[in-house]
């Protein structure tokens, strides 16, 4: 179910290779993962764990030596055939300092995608 257009999207979005460890608060099982993209408000994953809008997680992604940690929500799910989940999550509670950290991180290291 498609409930996010992307046209809504306030920030750019990145392609960056970072590792990611979301929680989801429904199951508490970690889930390693590669951000499709990545923006200061949030980011894109595949995963073939159900997920579903609203869930909330807990996003901790690793830029070499360091850590970042933040809560986050699911706001859409797209379901292929074959059950893969392609989903979104939104940041919540970020402080301004985590966001610059955040976006010059980006800028140093992503490339500007169009999702």
């Amino acid at each position: 179910m498609d409930s996010f257009n992307t046209a809504q999207r306030r920030s750019t979005r990145y392609a960056v290779q970072v590792n990611a460890v979301l929680t989801f608060r429904t199951d508490g099982e970690p889930l390693e993962n590669t951000p499709l993209d990545l923006g200061v408000e949030g980011a894109a994953f595949t995963a073939w764990h159900e997920v579903h809008v609203g869930d909330g997680v807990i996003l901790c992604l690793h830029f070499g030596n360091e850590r970042f940690e933040c809560k986050g929500q699911v706001r859409w799910v797209r379901t292929f055939p074959g059950g893969e989940r392609r989903f979104g999550i939104r940041f919540v509670d970020l402080f301004d300092d985590e966001k610059r950290e955040l976006c010059d991180f980006l800028h140093a290291e992503g490339q500007a995608v169009r999702t």
